[in-house]
């Protein structure tokens, strides 16, 4: 993946998410915030990042484990392929 690539960074905690967008803006990444599952699904349809950075822990359990069933379950062969990276502070 190049700089200038879109990643979608998904966590509850709004703190990490703007640390992991400054970081990663700093390498000429364009990031793409959400903070929970909804939004995380929403985002993916509406912006195809090239890498999706996931909190497995969110509000709801392990509803990060749910966004990725939900996108590898998926006709679109992007939604279904996108690159995810699973975040855990366990």
């Amino acid at each position: 993946m190049s700089n200038g690539s879109k990643i979608l960074v998904v966590d509850d905690d709004r703190d990490l998410v703007d640390i992991l967008t400054m970081v990663l803006q700093g390498k000429a990444y364009e990031v793409v915030q959400a903070y929970g599952p909804q939004e995380a699904l929403a985002a993916v349809e509406r912006e195809h990042p090239d890498l999706v950075l996931l909190d497995v822990m969110m509000p709801e359990a392990t509803e990060g484990f749910h966004v990725v069933w939900n996108l590898r379950g998926r006709e679109d062969p992007y939604l279904a392929n996108v690159p995810i990276i699973m975040l855990t502070a366990i």
